[in-house]
């Protein structure tokens, strides 16, 4: 208690507290991981790991609302955030205005983008799933088949228009006007 340490500490039993009180930074070791807790009167962070799993956790005890994981880089600038709801932000701090589509939002002030890159033979797939088996995983679709150069479009699991490399569409079913 209350030793100053310069170098190497080495120290008999689990916990190795920096700070005071209840504020500070924790360091646990156990049989189940280890963690780096720290603690200031607006909540806690946990880092660690726990068996083969890494551990990143904001506010466990649920002491302060709307909290997030936050990536800065250069600068503390921040990239990428995930928010107390789910919602995976890139390039902004703020969700999507329409709630069926805010889930994951990429952002940029100029021209943006997302890239599915998938090996030449293979094909980049976007699903729309109701379910976690069967063809309920892939109910709608949109794939690019690279070795084909075609996209495809689904619906009820099954392919219902088709453009080939060069253009062409095939429409699955009946046409209508």
């Amino acid at each position: 208690t209350g030793a100053t340490v310069t170098g190497t500490l080495v120290a008999d039993g689990l916990n190795l507290n920096i700070g005071t009180n209840n504020t500070g930074s924790t360091i646990t070791s156990t049989d189940a991981g280890s963690f780096y807790q720290a603690i200031d009167n607006g909540g806690e962070s946990i880092f660690g790991h726990s068996g083969a799993n890494a551990v990143i956790s904001v506010d466990p005890g649920g002491s302060v609302s709307n909290s997030a994981i936050v990536f800065q880089v250069d600068s503390n600038s921040e990239v990428m955030r995930l928010d107390a709801s789910g919602r995976l932000l890139l390039g902004t701090t703020t969700p999507q205005g329409n709630a069926n589509a805010d889930d994951l939002v990429v952002a940029n002030s100029g021209v943006c983008g997302i890239t599915i890159r998938s090996g030449t033979s293979d094909a980049g797939n976007l699903f729309f799933a109701d379910g976690v088996t069967g063809s309920d995983e892939y109910k709608g679709y949109v794939q690019y088949a690279h070795s084909s150069n075609s996209l495809v479009l689904g619906s009820n699991a099954s392919n219902a228009l088709t453009l080939d490399s060069s253009q062409n569409a095939t429409f699955a079913g009946t046409v209508s006007d």
